[in-house]
């Protein structure tokens, strides 16, 4: 038998392109789908961000303890990250640049003493010397705020230390002069 190439159109054909397409139900679920979705992500990023905020403000909480002890009356040995240490009485200590006034710091002494040429020697015994901030040559007055980030640490020093016992004896010499 031979075959035809004539195209024919049967009735089940026509009517299945004849009909309209039908909303399923899991169209619809797949837009609440989209919206719980975006929500969610939503939420976690509002969390996200509020638990970094809450974060930032317990370790602001924790790094300020450090500051702990009487504003103003005890000395404190401040160290920086440039490794200088510098000793005083330390105000406004939760903000971001503390003050600090009626400052020293120490300093190494030696003499050296040249013998020929190209040769050095040590004289004396190195020894520290307690140093009042403002004796510099470019003059400095006697107070420093000093950048929050800069500080490693603070040391409260206590009343018979060498360091408090050295200012003492400081400024008993310049009241005497």
């Amino acid at each position: 038998m031979p075959v035809s190439n004539d195209i024919k159109i049967s009735r089940e054909s026509r009517q299945g392109s004849i009909q309209e397409p039908i909303f399923k139900k899991p169209q619809v679920r797949s837009s609440r789908l989209r919206a719980i979705v975006v929500i969610a992500i939503a939420a976690v990023i509002v969390l996200g961000i509020a638990g970094l905020a809450l974060k930032r403000f317990v370790f602001l909480k924790q790094t300020s303890n450090i500051f702990i002890g009487d504003e103003g009356e005890s000395y404190y040995a401040v160290f920086l990250t440039n490794g200088q240490v510098y000793f005083g009485h330390l105000y406004d200590r939760e903000s971001e640049y503390p003050f600090l006034c009626d400052i020293y710091y120490l300093r190494l002494n030696q003499s050296l003493h040249q013998q020929k040429e190209g040769e050095v020697t040590v004289l004396d015994k190195p020894e520290l010397a307690l140093i009042k901030l403002g004796t510099e040559l470019h003059g400095p007055i006697d107070e420093m705020r000093i950048n929050r980030d800069h500080i490693l640490f603070i040391e409260t020093l206590r009343e018979d230390s060498k360091v408090v016992e050295a200012i003492k004896q400081y400024k008993k010499q310049a009241v005497g002069d």
